[in-house]
This record gives C-alpha cells, sequence and structure tokens, in this order.
C-alpha cells in the first residue's frame, strides 16, 4: 500500500523557544527560502508566531498561509511542567495504589541527602480515589468493576473542580477495556472532562511508571488543547485551514488533532527538531557520527547520532531538577514518563542564563534565564543581571550593532555597567567576570554533551559537532577542544537550524504493548503475529491523518534484559517476519548492547521480554539542499574587532560576512562570522572550509 503528505506550495517551520520564536520557510522546488528570528512572547506564543509570519510574508499572508503546510514545535507542555502551570487532575486508580505516585521508585538524584526536594505528586492525595476492580497479570478479571461506586467518585471529583481525570489500573496493559470501561462512565458523568487511561499512553508494565505517565498527560492536555486551538484560530483568520502539524519527542511529526488526546509525545518537541536538522546534515555532508549540538537562548540540549541512527531513550524525566533521559544528573526528582524519545540532554546554559554567586561566594551561571521579557542586560528591556550574551558581547564575539542583521541594537554600556557591578563582589575586574561566565556555562554544556556520549559508552573523539542555535557557533569550538572533537560543522543558517529540521520531518507514529517471556521459548510466529497487529495500529493513525503514496518505513523493537534485571534495553528486531535464526540475532544484538552499556555481558543466561513496539513513518516532500557557487576570490573581511579569547587572549580579528563565504573558501582563526541569525567564532589553532553545500567546517589543528 502507498501513500503520500500532500505536497503543499510553502512549508513553513515555527520553532518556539523560551527567548526566540524561529520562523522558515521554503516554497515549492526550493525557488525561495525564508527565515525570522522574532522575541517570544510569553503571555501569548501565538501572537509571536503571527507576528512573525506577517514580518515573514508581508501583505502577502493571507494570499500565502492557504497553500502551505505548517509544522510547528512547541514548548506548550515542557513549560507547564517547569513552571507548575498544570490543570487540577484526578486519579482514579485499585484499592491500595492511590500512593504509587507518592512512594515512587529507590531512585533518588542525591542518594546520601536527607533534605533533598522531590517534585510532589501532580495529583493530591484527596483526589487520588480507588476502587475495587482487579485484574490479574494475565488479563483475568478477579473483581468486576462496580458501576455504581465509580459514578460516586466521579461526582466527588466533579464537586472538587477536577478538569481531567486519569484512570490507572492494575495490569491493565494485559486488559485495556477495563480502563477503557471506567472512562466512559466518566464522560457520561462528566461530558467536558478530559480522560487520560494509562493504557492509551504507555501500554506496558512498570505500575508506577505507567500511572506517572497517564498523569503528567492529563495535566497538561486541557493546557495543550486550550494553546493548539488558539493558534488554530488565529492561523484560520488568515485563511490557513489545513492540519497543523507538531514535532513529537520521537522526531516524527503529527497532526494537532493526534497530539491533543497525547501532549504526552510533544514533551522534547523543540529540542527533538534541532536533532533532525543535524541527522539531515550529516547525510548531506557524508558525516555518519554526530554530536548534535543546540544552543538557544534558554538551554543548550546535546544528542548523538551514531552510524546514521539517532540515539533514542524510552523514559524521560521532567519537572524536578533535570529534564533528559534516564541516567542524567538530577535524575529521580521529577515525573518519569515512558515513551519514545531521542536521547537529548538539556541544561540550563544559554544565551540568557543569568550569572549570580553563590552563598560560598563562587560564580554561578543559570538555570534561571532572563528570557525574551527583560532578557539579557544588553537587550535594553530591563534586565539587570549580566547573562552568557552580555559576556559575550563585552568580549568582542557578539556585534552591538549586528545582532538579529542589525535589526536590535545592543547596548555596550549597561553590560559593562552590570558586569563591573558582580565583579567588585568577587575582587576582579569585567573584563575576567566575562570570561569567567563563559568557562562556567561551557562547563555545564561539556557535561551535556559528556552524558550522551562518554555515559552512553561512546567516545566523543570519533564524532564530528554539529553546532546551532543562535550561542551554539560561538562556543562550539571551546566545547569541541574540552572533548577531544576535531570537527565542528555550522550549518548554514544555525540560528534557525531546528525551524529547518521541522521542514524536513517525517511523519510517524508508534504502537507498543506490554509482552512477557523469555526469548528462546517464545516461537517465532507469534512475534509475527504481535508485529503485524501493531503495525496494523500504527498504520491506521497515519491513514487518518490523510497521508497518501508514500511507502511506509515500519520498524519494530523490544525491550529486553537478563533474567532477574530490573531495567531493559531496546534493541531493534532485523524484519518484523522473524524465524528462529532471527531470535538468534537478537540475543547476540543483546549481549552486545549490554556490554556497551555496561562493559560485562551474561552469555549463559536467559534474556526475556517485557514489551514489543513498532514505527511506522511515511516520508514527506525534504527541501533541496542549498548550494554555493564557487570562486577563486578570497573573501573580503568586512571589518576589525577586538575579541578575546581563552586565556586572556585579545586579539585583532576580522569579521566576515555569513553570504560573502563561497563554496571552498578556506580561512584561518582566529576570525568571525556574522550573520543575521548566529554568530560562529574561530578562534586560535582552528581552521575554516566552506562545504559548497553551505555548512561551515571548522578543524581543530594541534
Amino acid at each position: 500500500m502507498r501513500y503520500t503528505v500532500s505536497s503543499p506550495e510553502i512549508v513553513i517551520g515555527v520553532d518556539v523557544g523560551g527567548t526566540f520564536i524561529d520562523i522558515v520557510a521554503i516554497e515549492k522546488g526550493g525557488g525561495v527560502v525564508r527565515s525570522e528570528k522574532v522575541l517570544s512572547t510569553p503571555e501569548d506564543l501565538s501572537v509571536g508566531i503571527l507576528y512573525g509570519l506577517e514580518k515573514m510574508f508581508g501583505l502577502q499572508l493571507d494570499a500565502k498561509l492557504p497553500g502551505s503546510r505548517i509544522v510547528h514545535a512547541t514548548t506548550s507542555a515542557t513549560n507547564a511542567l517547569i513552571e507548575k502551570r498544570t490543570s487540577r487532575v484526578g486519579l482514579i486508580t485499585n484499592r491500595g495504589f492511590r500512593d504509587v505516585l507518592e512512594i515512587r521508585r529507590h531512585a533518588r538524584s542525591d542518594t546520601y541527602n536527607i533534605d533533598l526536594q522531590i517534585a510532589p505528586p501532580l495529583v493530591p492525595r484527596n483526589l487520588r480515589m480507588e476502587i475495587d476492580a482487579r485484574i490479574a497479570p494475565d488479563g483475568t478479571i478477579m473483581e468486576p468493576i462496580n458501576r455504581k461506586q465509580v459514578i460516586e467518585i466521579v461526582q466527588a471529583m466533579i464537586e472538587a473542580s477536577v478538569e481531567v481525570y486519569t484512570v490507572s489500573l492494575l495490569h491493565a496493559y494485559a486488559r485495556p477495556q477495563e480502563e477503557h470501561s471506567v472512562a466512559e462512565i466518566i464522560r457520561l458523568e462528566d461530558p467536558e472532562a478530559y480522560v487520560t487511561c494509562s493504557v492509551d499512553v504507555c501500554p506496558e508494565f512498570r505500575e508506577y511508571e505507567r500511572t506517572s505517565t497517564a498523569v503528567v498527560n492529563a495535566a497538561v492536555m486541557p493546557l495543550v488543547d486550550a494553546y493548539l486551538d488558539n493558534l488554530e484560530n488565529r492561523l484560520k483568520t488568515h485563511g490557513y485551514d489545513r492540519q497543523l502539524y507538531i514535532m513529537q519527542s520521537s522526531g516524527g511529526m503529527m497532526t494537532a488533532s493526534e497530539i491533543r488526546s497525547q501532549p504526552i509525545n510533544i514533551i522534547e518537541s523543540g529540542p527533538a527538531a534541532g536533532v533532525v536538522s543535524s541527522h539531515a546534515i550529516g547525510r548531506v555532508l557524508g558525516r555518519k557520527n554526530l554530536l548534535s549540538f543546540d544552543m538557544g537562548g534558554t538551554t543548550a540540549k546535546a544528542a548523538l547520532i551514531h552510524e546514521d541512527r539517532i540515539e533514542m531513550s524510552t523514559e524521560y524525566e521532567v519537572g524536578g531538577n533535570t529534564h533528559g533521559a534516564q541516567g542524567a544528573s538530577g535524575y529521580g526528582a521529577g515525573y518519569p514518563i515512558r515513551g519514545s524519545f531521542m536521547d537529548i540532554v538539556e541544561v540550563g546554559a544559554g544565551g540568557g542564563s543569568i550569572a549570580w554567586i553563590d552563598d560560598a561566594g563562587g560564580l554561578r551561571v543559570g538555570p534561571q534565564s532572563a528570557g525574551a521579557d527583560p532578557g539579557p542586560v544588553c537587550y535594553d528591556r530591563g534586565g539587570k543581571d549580566p547573562t552568557t550574551t552580555d559576556a559575550n558581547l563585552y568580549l568582542g564575539r557578539l556585534s552591538a550593532d549586528y545582532f538579529l542583521g542589525g535589526e536590535m541594537a545592543l547596548d555596550l554600556p549597561k553590560v559593562e555597567e552590570a558586569l563591573s557591578r558582580l565583579a567588585v563582589v568577587l575582587g576582579m575586574d569585567a573584563l575576567k567576570l566575562a570570561a569567567g561566565i563563559i568557562e562556567v556555562s561551557n562547563s555545564h554544556m561539556v557535561r551535556a554533551l559528556r552524558r550522551v556520549s562518554i555515559e552512553r559508552g561512546r567516545h566523543p573523539s570519533l564524532y564530528s559537532m554539529v553546532a546551532f542555535g543562535g550561542a551554539g557557533p560561538i562556543h562550539a569550538c571551546y566545547l569541541a577542544e574540552e572533548l577531544g572533537v576535531t570537527e565542528v560543522i555550522v550549518p548554514p543558517m544555525p540560528g534557525v537550524a531546528s525551524a529547518v529540521g521541522l521542514i524536513g520531518a517525517d511523519m510517524r507514529h508508534e504502537a507498543r504493548k506490554a509482552f512477557f517471556g523469555k526469548l528462546s521459548k517464545i516461537p517465532a510466529k507469534t512475534f509475527q503475529q504481535t508485529f503485524e497487529e501493531l503495525s496494523k495500529q500504527a498504520c491506521i493513525t497515519l491513514e487518518e491523518a490523510g497521508i497518501l503514496e508514500t511507502q511506509f518505513v515500519i520498524t519494530g523493537s523490544s525491550d529486553m534484559r537478563y533474567v532477574g534485571q530490573a531495567y531493559e534495553l531496546t534493541v531493534d528486531w532485523p524484519t518484523l517476519t522473524p524465524d528462529d535464526n532471527t531470535l538468534i540475532d537478537m540475543a547476540t544484538n543483546f549481549h552486545g548492547e549490554h556490554f556497551r552499556h555496561y562493559s560485562y555481558d551474561i552469555q549463559d543466561r536467559d534474556i526475556e521480554l517485557v514489551s514489543l513496539r513498532v514505527t511506522v513513518t511515511a516520508s514527506v516532500d525534504r527541501p533541496p539542499e542549498i548550494r554555493l557557487k564557487s570562486s577563486q576570490s578570497v573573501p573580503k573581511a568586512k571589518a576589525q574587532r577586538r575579541v578575546h579569547f581563552r586565556d586572556a587572549i585579545s586579539i585583532d580579528c576580522a569579521v566576515y560576512e555569513r553570504n560573502d563565504i563561497h563554496a571552498d573558501a578556506k580561512l584561518e582563526g582566529p576570525i568571525v562570522i556574522e550573520q543575521k541569525d548566529s554568530t560562529t567564532l574561530v578562534p586560535p589553532n582552528w581552521s575554516l572550509t566552506a562545504d559548497p553545500s553551505g555548512h561551515l567546517i571548522l578543524n581543530f589543528r594541534e
């Protein structure tokens, strides 16, 4: 069967960050590429999005939008959890299990800290209510649902002003219809309420993780629904009446209507778009092993691409001291969610991260951010505390007159005043403080890059780094030196690279279910039957999204472990029609993955499975590659500027306009490359070559 995503006249990528909204548009055939970068509007993000679109298309906006496809990366769900702006949630569960959210699990971010602050449950205890129903692990009904009891609970929750219900029953993954029966009763008694069943968002075992996933989904569901409704209505006033597509944490897009019921899938929406962009860059340049580094105004994100595949994770944590995949520093204090996520580590070290002094008198940077309002001191919008962007400006790495291509003037005197005020407390001058802010910020970002590489059994020196985000190319070379990386790639439009990634994203949907048993004991035919069932389920979802005439790519994977272990590893299946030889290969692959993660394997131990999943992907029209013209002439610098580098080295540097660097151009650092959406810093001991595809290739010289 063949399907296709309809080919629009214009594809628009809209990436909303904490500081900036990035928009990129490419017309059919690649004739025109437009980009805009505008400040975020936290009170109503749709205002900033429409302002950016109006700025991009002007009076042609109403004529351009009807024939467009808009793909959006949103932080609405993430911000709601971080800022504790979640809806009032009620939980219905089995008797004896109302406190599973409180009991949690043994993992803690700081094992020996008796004052450790753990994020409180998203559902207060008085709204966690129990029913007497019970399902056995094999799906047998041990005690049926008491309809009258459920109605009484729903009425009590209505009186308590519950906005959204979560249903999570013990062993529901073995018999989903029980949770669905409870949901039907809720909808009859409270028709306007939102409902999340745990088996719809996490059809796997582990009661706490499944319940936590369902509760997080429920907590952000009304907010995400309202956000998408507001945005769609605003777009409709300008003639956009098509499906709005949203980037998922897995790196594939899905329709807004599908996301409304499962907003859990967009927790890492924006960062995932950036990794998709890095992956596409690797394919253009023939690089299969990449470190994706994205530094924006609020956070910095790191991810790994190994052998042309993005590293994935099945568990994430949000709302605590950290925001990232299992194993990240600080993990264990927030809310775990199960699903399909890119293995991204995110740290509060963006351009707007605020410098401050801790109780011990030490310099700290972030995770607090100046955001878009008031923004860094140099924005002259009321910010008083120096940030990483302010430090870069004071060190000469940014131009006060060419920020956003000259659209936004930066206030250097106010930066000097703010830096001097803080420097006095530390007994140093403003220049040393600015250099210190950069070094502290870099140390946070290096740790993030190590977490996705060294801590995952991959050495960063074997990878090239793709640096993007408004601030990424300024910091990338020094981060690379710390990690032993010798090649840094800067894309043509680094400041809006995540929005570019949205334009080239595939449609994707995943179906999964609990599946228990020893690998060596389950007949291959049983695997085939389950894969067929899951494939059909996933394909139907994409068909309902209106996909036509593109061949689906269907892949399978499973969560596996040695018998007796508590946690699993995800291993891909080479085929969805396995035979006995396939099962032997799967065992070999699992042993290899286990050795990579933990430096040992147990060849004589039985392997068991706990879940199977199928991912269906449908390709869309990708934007054409940008090609630069070759020239024998040497690029001419547009200016000279005093720039302060590491170790207090101050050098008069040539400053180049990015558009003046043609294909095959070669330059030696130290130099600065400026463009509207970003600035690239090439330190001493680094050289630059322009690739015909428009990428800057930076190489370290010993």
